[in-house]
């Protein structure tokens, strides 16, 4: 994989929701498609929406693993935003977001919702909500001299790094993210880690 990565791709369903399913996700050998895997997926056609410009439908063929790749081939993928996230300068309260949530207004203003990004000193850290009591793991960062709070959204991040109670901190030194820009939801589209990658 000497050669360099293309544009973003987020593969959809045409489900409500448009999320992938497990089945969908398998491929003929009954394994599941993970973090790093370089797979074949064939699309019906792109399926833009608002910000969310990397939106492409699935026709439904099994997905082909092709590798998996190096640490040191996801380096040439990473990006530098040279700025904040998307639009900085809004943060939900009750789950003490920093910089997680953009305006719809400004949100449909953008051309795209990945990234992925170097953070630096990341932490992950478990958080309650204030107005459910409901429990959720965010990501503490830094990123172009901005601070953020972001909700962890990602099934496969190893368990070693992940905090085990309410107020507990796990600081990982060295990570590559990927960083999501959501659906709207209440007026907002929210930032979200999708993806810790660790060496």
């Amino acid at each position: 994989m000497g050669q360099a990565w293309g544009p973003w791709v987020r593969p959809i369903s045409q489900r409500p929701g448009h999320a992938i399913s497990s089945y969908e996700k398998t491929y003929a050998n009954g394994a599941m498609v993970a973090p790093l895997h370089v797979v074949d997926v064939t699309f019906q056609s792109p399926q833009p929406q608002d910000f969310q410009q990397e939106n492409h439908v699935i026709d439904g063929a099994q997905w082909v693993w092709q590798l998996t790749a190096s640490w040191a081939q996801v380096q040439g993928a990473v990006e530098d935003p040279q700025g904040p996230l998307w639009w900085n300068g809004c943060s939900s309260t009750t789950t003490q977001g920093v910089n997680d949530r953009v305006p719809y207004a400004q949100a449909i203003k953008l051309s795209r919702s990945l990234y992925l990004v170097r953070p630096e000193k990341l932490r992950l850290v478990k958080v309650k909500n204030s107005y459910n009591n409901n429990e959720l793991t965010r990501a503490r960062f830094q990123l172009c001299g901005e601070d953020y709070c972001l909700k962890l959204t990602d099934l496969h991040a190893p368990s070693s790094i992940l905090p085990q109670a309410v107020d507990d901190e796990v600081v990982i030194p060295e990570a590559v993210i990927c960083v999501s820009l959501g659906e709207t939801h209440n007026g907002f589209a929210y930032k979200l880690v999708a993806a810790v990658l660790v060496p």
